[in-house]
């Protein structure tokens, strides 16, 4: 076969010294190949990209045709592809249009001696047990824990690692242990906020749900790695109290304490949402309610929220409700309001429109820990207090490790958390007035 006469390019050193090449397609991976020769071997010259379809310029280089009689065929082709079967098709026409010297790139990491051996990056292995630990967003707060345990231990990487419960035990922390219905789904849970949480981490690297407890001798006993927490053990896992930890300690560490960001990608797709409907982002203040099935006495309290929305649309802002998840579909109590169903369902669209908006105004829900954890949202978080249920108590708060009054130690300037505003619209606006304040006077 014709595609036999190429020559593999498995280094950089495979390019004779001086060489004058060409690239062929006009493709990502040649850009990416004609930057490492740019960057690595200076002594090699890249003319042009060749290519039957397209034309114009690319990366500073000139895409020519395969057919353009005036280019030199004797010059040295080098063919960077993924796919195999548009490789030997290119590398065939190349050949049947005259050239003489093509070489093709079969794996897309090209190797130097000097890179062999290459010290790989430190990695924390944070083992988030659910033998001992919530299937709930508190997940999130552990996250950022062990995110100042990686800094404090100068690794590089985060690598994830849950650890299902014991079938036997009698402990039960997952979502079935909140009641009925879709809220007490746990793969649901899992796949859908879990999961996509850790993509929010920038040095997250990977992430692996173990099937049974066993697995993690597999994984993880047998090396000599880092673990948070400390000395982890799989036969006496320990219970993380991580959001006491973050609202007591980082502020020795605040410049790494709010580590989630949300992508532009999702930043995006919510600017264009708010575009279509109208909304000036400066001007949309997100209300974030809670509506859960369970603790029923920590719910938003809707007619107050309502009166909120009326009060700020009329000051020129855009009232946005963010509804609980498991009450999205809901449509009979919000009518004539705008409400963002989609943020509800993914958590990606959810943190992108919390750093987008002008302020949210939140209940104490699950999902606040995608403000409170992330120094671009504006928030004033309101804490439930009264003595509709204990839940909503001040001694429920001192058992949990946060009093009334506590403030996450690494918050910015634009970040409040209250307690017991929450059931009056003309309180909620004394604090809405207090947090535009200090916005307005920082621009």
């Amino acid at each position: 076969m014709v595609f036999q006469e190429a020559k593999e390019i498995k280094r950089l050193s495979d390019i004779q010294d001086g060489d004058v090449v060409c690239l062929a397609p006009a493709g990502n991976s040649s850009e990416n190949m004609h930057h490492l020769i740019s960057g690595r071997r200076p002594d090699v010259t890249t003319l042009y990209y060749l290519d039957s379809y397209k034309n114009g310029m690319r990366s500073g280089l000139e895409v020519l045709s395969i057919d353009d009689s005036n280019i030199d065929r004797t010059a040295h082709v080098i063919v960077s592809i993924e796919r195999e079967g548009y490789r030997k098709r290119i590398v065939s026409n190349l050949f049947q249009s005259g050239f003489k010297k093509v070489s093709y790139i079969k794996s897309g990491v090209i190797l130097e001696e000097c890179e062999i051996g290459r010290e790989e990056k430190s990695v924390l292995y944070f083992i988030y047990d659910l033998e001992k630990n919530a299937l709930n967003f508190e997940f999130v707060n552990s996250l950022c824990h062990a995110e100042l345990e990686r800094v404090k231990r100068g690794l590089d990487l985060i690598n994830v690692v849950i650890v299902p419960r014991c079938e036997e035990s009698v402990f039960d922390l997952s979502r079935a242990a909140v009641g009925g219905g879709v809220e007490s789904d746990n793969r649901w849970f899992m796949d859908n906020v879990i999961v996509p949480s850790v993509s929010l981490l920038p040095t997250s690297n990977s992430f692996t749900v173990l099937g049974r407890r066993e697995e993690y001798r597999d994984l993880c006993c047998e090396k000599n790695i880092n673990t948070f927490p400390l000395n982890y053990s799989i036969s006496d896992p320990e219970e993380l109290t991580s959001h006491v930890y973050l609202y007591d300690e980082s502020m020795e560490m605040s410049k790494y304490a709010l580590p989630l960001i949300a992508t532009d990608a999702s930043k995006s797709f919510v600017k264009k949402w708010l575009i279509n409907n109208n909304l000036y982002k400066n001007k949309v203040v997100a209300i974030t309610l809670r509506e859960c099935g369970y603790q029923k006495e920590r719910n938003s309290d809707l007619k107050v929220w309502k009166e909120f929305a009326d009060y700020i649309y009329k000051q020129g802002f855009y009232p946005v409700f963010v509804r609980d998840t498991y009450n999205s579909f809901s449509i009979d109590d919000l009518e004539g309001y705008v409400v963002f169903h989609e943020v509800s369902w993914n958590i990606y669209l959810r943190i992108a429109f919390y750093e987008v908006v002008f302020l949210n105004m939140m209940a104490s829900t699950g999902p606040h820990v995608f403000c409170t954890h992330n120094r671009r949202v504006k928030y004033v978080l309101f804490n439930p207090l009264s003595t509709d249920g204990y839940s909503s108590s001040e001694e429920y708060g001192e058992l949990g490790g946060i009093p009334v009054g506590r403030q996450y130690s690494a918050k910015t300037n634009f970040q409040l958390a209250v307690w017991g505003k929450d059931r009056s619209a003309d309180l909620i606006v004394e604090e809405f007035l207090k947090m535009k304040k200090i916005i307005d006077e920082s621009c």
